[in-house]
């Protein structure tokens, strides 16, 4: 069996994603080279695995690793956070994922685009080198802790149609603030809705957050509308909080709460049994 991974390891020379094995622990860890690591009882070497098709495959065994955590958290220059562990989502008609710099051109045709970017508190992108730089500022809050943020991609086709995610991501104080943007083709087809109803499904069951937190410019009817769709409570406004184009603007600052959110979920349950 080793021997194998050996072969893969000498065929892919591939050695900065990692699933460490170790003996009795089952703890998922986030690893700082900005991909994932899992771990496994069992009493085996460490072993060295690259993430490709759900972390299956295995390309070589680096042995001499301490099984001790703090040891080896030390030597592999680990962070540990189980809660952190990207996690994918999925929902009737779309699949939310990791976002890699493969995504970069389509990214950058959504972020070029001036009504969507007019919302979104940045600067039309020039360049898809932006788009890369903005992906990797993804992976950079991901990796500490900061954020999360899912490419949105279509099941039927694999189209990449747009993002949805967590900034001011605080584990310790249970809160964060979610942002979206959808590309313009596929506005008014309930595809943002269908992304942020699980995202905030992600943050209140499975991060156990007890806040989301919302932004947006006073004259964004349709983000206003949505989030009040899921019962985000506007708390007011920010004078001037948003530069954008030379110009200052307002901001107003919704919010939903984890009881809000659970109250909500049993009403539509409750309803959903009348009919």
């Amino acid at each position: 069996m080793i021997s194998d991974y050996m072969e893969l390891s000498e065929k892919y020379h591939i050695d900065s994603t990692f699933i460490i094995v170790m003996e009795e622990t089952d703890l998922a860890y986030n690893a700082m080279n900005h991909q994932n690591l899992i771990t496994k009882g069992g009493h085996v070497d460490s072993a060295l695995y690259v993430k490709e098709r759900n972390f299956s495959k295995v390309l070589s065994i680096k042995k001499g690793i301490s099984s001790s955590r703090i040891e080896l958290s030390r030597q592999l220059n680990i962070r540990r956070d189980s809660s952190m562990w990207f996690k994918e989502l999925e929902t009737e008609r779309l699949r939310l994922i990791e976002i890699g710099h493969h995504h970069a051109e389509s990214l950058f045709e959504i972020l070029s685009k001036d009504e969507v970017t007019k919302y979104d508190g940045i600067e039309s992108l020039t360049l898809v080198e932006d788009a890369r730089r903005l992906i990797d500022s993804f992976k950079s809050a991901y990796i500490n802790k900061r954020g999360m943020r899912w490419g949105v991609i279509l099941k039927d086709s694999g189209k990449f149609i747009g993002t949805v995610g967590l900034h001011q991501l605080s584990l310790a104080n249970k809160r964060a603030e979610i942002g979206y943007e959808i590309h313009p083709e596929y506005w008014r087809k309930h595809f943002t809705s269908e992304a942020v109803n699980e995202v905030l499904r992600y943050c209140f069951e499975e991060l156990r957050l007890n806040r989301i937190a919302a932004l947006t410019f006073k004259d964004n009817i349709a983000s206003r509308n949505l989030l009040k769709k899921f019962g985000f409570k506007e708390e007011g406004s920010l004078r001037s909080y948003l530069f954008l184009r030379e110009q200052s603007h307002d901001a107003l600052v919704f919010s939903l709460l984890s009881t809000e959110y659970c109250q909500l979920r049993q009403q539509s349950v409750q309803e959903s049994y009348r009919f």
